[in-house]
């Protein structure tokens, strides 16, 4: 590889250019955030899925300002799907959680009623 330091005078450097092809678009990232947030929100981490509903809505906003390549929308709306299931899931956590302590609550004072 030759660098500037061993070109003589005269003589053209290097070109480092890439073609443009090849080169990943770095504002594909929101409809991409989008995606995994709203994969770990409906595996694991249901509190996630209102995010991925947030980057999902800027990501296809930015897709449909043309600030994005329009074949990031499926990925956006992809992750705004699964956004919302996990936030569903994380409803229905919420909700379980609070009947089970209301349970709990029923039966431990009925049983110290009884003591």
């Amino acid at each position: 590889m030759t660098t500037p330091q061993d070109s003589r005078p005269g003589e053209p450097l290097p070109s480092y250019h890439r073609d443009p092809a090849s080169v990943t678009n770095a504002r594909t990232g929101p409809a991409v955030a989008a995606f995994v947030v709203g994969v770990f929100s409906v595996v694991a981490v249901w509190p996630l899925g209102p995010l991925a509903i947030v980057l999902a809505n800027r990501a296809l906003r930015a897709v449909d300002a043309g600030e994005v390549p329009a074949d990031q929308r499926t990925l956006a709306v992809v992750g705004r799907v699964l956004g919302i299931v996990g936030t569903v899931l994380l409803g229905l956590a919420v909700v379980a959680l609070v009947v089970a302590l209301v349970f709990f609550l029923a039966v431990a004072s009925r049983s110290q009623a009884g003591t």
